[in-house]
């Protein structure tokens, strides 16, 4: 895995805690990664070292949230299943 693609981690899981552990949910042979952690998932693009993209939080989902930041769910499938809270 490329060290700027761990790198560009930092910023997202920094408010997790010092010793996050990240959870490989998937992999697509050496193109990609899908890894979880505290709930969010992340797809990192191994033969890109600055691509890192955040998903939805849904495990198995491989749309992007609405946003990363208020909305983490994909519009299309699973943003209108959640509750309204």
């Amino acid at each position: 895995m490329p060290y700027s693609a761990v790198l560009l981690l930092l910023g997202p899981l920094a408010p997790t805690s010092r010793s996050t552990e990240l959870e490989l949910e998937s992999r697509n042979g050496f193109h990609s990664l899908i890894v979880a952690c505290s709930g969010r998932r992340f797809e990192l693009v191994l033969s890109q070292d600055d691509y890192v993209t955040e998903r939805c939080r849904v495990p198995g989902c491989e749309l992007s949230p609405v946003s990363a930041h208020s909305i983490p769910y994909c519009a299309l499938r699973h943003l209108a299943a959640r509750s309204k809270d």
